[in-house]
C-alpha cells in the first residue's frame, strides 16, 4: 500500500475514533462553566460555588463536598437548581488556603460523573 493511500486511511479511522468518543462524552454530564473557575486565585471566599453541565441533572442524587487544605471533606448542601443543568452550595467563610469542590451528579440520562474544580483564597 501506498504511503498517500495509509495517510488516507489513518486520517478515515482518526475521524471515526473522534465521532465515537465525541457521542459517548455527549451521554455525561460535564462542567461547562463554573464559578469560582477551576484554579482560580481568590483575594477573598467565596460565598457560592456554581457548576454548570451540559446535560439535565437528577437533583435528588447530586452530591457536593469541600476538601480543605488538611484533607478534610465537608458535605455540602446543594440548593434547589436554578436550571436544570446547574448546581450551587453556599460556602462557609474559608481561611486563605487551597480547596476543592468535589461532585458526583447524575445526568438524567443514567451518566454518572465525578470530578472536582480547585481554588485558592489568597492571604489577605
Amino acid at each position: 500500500m501506498s504511503t498517500p493511500r495509509i495517510h488516507s486511511l489513518l486520517r478515515r479511522l482518526a475521524v471515526v475514533v473522534l465521532m465515537l468518543c465525541a457521542g459517548h462524552v455527549a451521554g455525561h454530564g460535564v462542567v461547562v462553566e463554573s464559578t469560582p473557575t477551576d484554579a482560580a486565585v481568590l483575594a477573598v471566599s467565596p460565598p457560592v460555588v456554581r457548576l454548570r453541565f451540559n446535560a439535565s441533572l437528577e437533583p435528588a442524587m447530586t452530591r457536593v463536598t469541600l476538601v480543605d487544605v488538611t484533607g478534610r471533606e465537608t458535605s455540602l448542601e446543594v440548593e434547589p437548581p436554578a436550571a436544570a443543568g446547574e448546581v450551587a452550595v453556599r460556602l462557609p467563610p474559608l481561611a486563605p488556603g487551597v480547596y476543592r469542590v468535589r461532585y458526583r451528579v447524575l445526568a438524567r440520562d443514567g451518566h454518572v460523573t465525578e470530578g472536582a474544580i480547585r481554588f485558592t483564597v489568597q492571604r489577605p
